[in-house]
């Protein structure tokens, strides 16, 4: 069982790794997708509950944990960085249509 345990921790790394990677490259269809397979190995790893585990494997998974917070915290950067340049490009439009509404 444990096996089956380290085995999702190696996966969620995987699917954050690459939600990390779609979401500084602005693939944001992709990124939900991959947010929504985390949340599926999540809900499983939940469902294996807690386990004894060896101390090797329990390093190896406090690894894995810490590894895909840090691409949790690059997704969550990019994501923020879209953010604003999205604000901006709204704030431009509307001051535009606001200058445009004035001459009119």
């Amino acid at each position: 069982m444990s096996d089956e345990l380290l085995s999702e921790y190696r996966r969620l790394l995987t699917l954050s790794q690459s939600l990390a990677e779609a979401a500084k490259s602005g693939e944001w269809d992709a990124a939900i997708a991959l947010e929504q397979a985390r949340a599926e190995v999540v809900h499983k790893i939940e469902t294996l509950g807690h386990q004894m585990l060896s101390n090797e494997t329990s390093v190896e998974v406090a690894s894995l944990i810490r590894d895909a917070l840090a691409c949790d915290e690059s997704a969550k950067f990019a994501l923020a960085t879209a953010m604003g340049d999205l604000k901006e490009l709204i704030d431009s439009t509307v001051n535009q249509r606001r200058l445009g509404d004035s001459y009119l």
